[in-house]
């Protein structure tokens, strides 16, 4: 298998490596050689399939640009309320891998924890990395919020156990919300109410925040009545 990796930068006719944290990942992790063929992405939608032409992995030569046009069946921009840091790390990972189009964090009333600018960084490899094993041609925004000016929106869904079971008839454009371990406050269920947002639930069982995610994004991006919605 050609394994493909994310650089940030535009891909050329000759590509040239300067980074050397990649260049021990090819030779060290990959365990790639001169002439072995790889695959290079990046977030301006270009993915090309290259050659190795050197043992110190720092020129490649373009043997041919590749297709990078599937796109999630809905475009869903996933509003987040700040959970612990491994659990938004696995959320951006999921939501990179199964469709996400937007990332927005904000801190919710009952958030425990903060969001920075380091923080917000890693957030964004972790996207890069994750776009190494998804087919997806575009690579999500990530972006800190306040909850105040996003509550607004047309197409508001929250993910709420307490709220109307959930139905395939939605738009082609969302906004679905995740609320915090501690569950929405009294005022912010009222000023979604407010703007005419819906309450939706996967059942009855309390899920993770991660798996609630997974199966919401799953049955969205991939109904199984649907023969195209293939990884």
């Amino acid at each position: 298998m050609i394994r493909k990796i994310f650089i940030d930068k535009p891909l050329q006719q000759k590509l040239k490596i300067t980074d050397g944290n990649l260049k021990q990942r090819l030779k060290n992790i990959l365990r790639l050689k001169i002439n072995d063929l790889i695959i290079f992405l990046n977030n301006f939608g270009e993915m090309g399939l290259y050659v190795i032409e050197n043992s110190n992995y720092s020129e490649f030569r373009l043997l041919k640009y590749l297709p990078r046009n599937n796109k999630p069946k809905k475009l869903i921009n996933l509003y987040l309320a700040i959970p612990k840091k491994q659990t938004l790390e696995e959320v951006i990972k999921l939501g990179t891998f199964l469709g996400v189009s937007n990332f927005y964090i904000f801190r919710a009333e009952r958030s425990q924890y903060q969001i920075s600018s380091n923080t917000l960084n890693r957030l964004n490899k972790i996207i890069y990395s994750s776009l190494e094993i998804t087919p997806w041609q575009h690579t999500p925004y990530l972006e800190s919020k306040n909850f105040a000016d996003i509550v607004n929106l047309k197409n508001i869904f929250v993910l709420d156990q307490d709220g109307e079971d959930f139905r395939f008839d939605l738009p082609s454009e969302i906004n679905i919300f995740l609320g915090p371990e501690g569950g929405w406050s009294i005022k912010e269920k009222n000023v979604f109410k407010s703007s005419g947002a819906k309450f939706i639930s996967l059942g009855k069982i309390n899920l993770k925040l991660e798996i609630a995610l997974a199966v919401f994004l799953s049955l969205v991006n991939f109904p199984l009545n649907d023969s195209d919605s293939k990884l």
